[in-house]
């Protein structure tokens, strides 16, 4: 009975939400920690005792998730299990040159940044690309993608969607 209104009660969250991230490599007892510490849960032991006996608390996912009003211990635990993280977006504008799309890139908190402006001709390798200069290889659109992908990732997606374009 106890775990069950303790897994059926809403959580302490703002109307608005509230963004949580799970680190790579978190048991889920750091996890369930975490949400006490950040008073989104009032105690974490019916929380660990459920996800243990119910076998959930090995199948948590890393990522950043959104945690809405009404949201309850159990509808959390299926959040993370599921892997539906908060997507971010980042917009390639058409026009942009490659060191206004680097520029962006680096101002996207989301995105980790690793690229510099001498990094190019290592991407264009590593892309396959037949050209030794990026200028409209990155089809302009608006991407979405888990926090900490990292620029790399983000500019092959964009490369690739360029070339099934351009092959269609």
């Amino acid at each position: 009975w106890e775990v069950n209104r303790f897994m059926s009660a809403p959580v302490d969250v703002a109307e608005e939400g509230i963004a949580f991230e799970i680190s790579p490599g978190s048991s889920f007892a750091a996890v369930a920690r975490k949400l006490v510490n950040e008073g989104i849960i009032d105690s974490d032991f019916w929380y660990r005792v459920y996800a243990r006996f119910s076998g959930e608390a090995i199948a948590v996912q890393a990522g950043e998730y959104l945690i809405e009003p009404g949201a309850t211990p159990r509808s959390l635990l299926d959040l993370f299990t599921s892997g539906s993280v908060k997507l971010h977006s980042f917009t390639i504008v058409e026009g942009w040159n490659h060191r206004d799309l680097l520029q962006a890139l680096q101002r996207n908190e989301a995105i980790d940044a690793t690229m510099t402006d001498e990094d190019w001709p290592a991407l264009l390798e590593e892309l396959g690309a037949a050209v030794t200069h990026p200028e409209g290889l990155f089809l302009p659109e608006t991407y979405r993608f888990p926090r900490n992908t990292t620029d790399r990732a983000l500019l092959r997606q964009a490369y690739d969607l360029m070339q099934t374009v351009l092959e269609e």
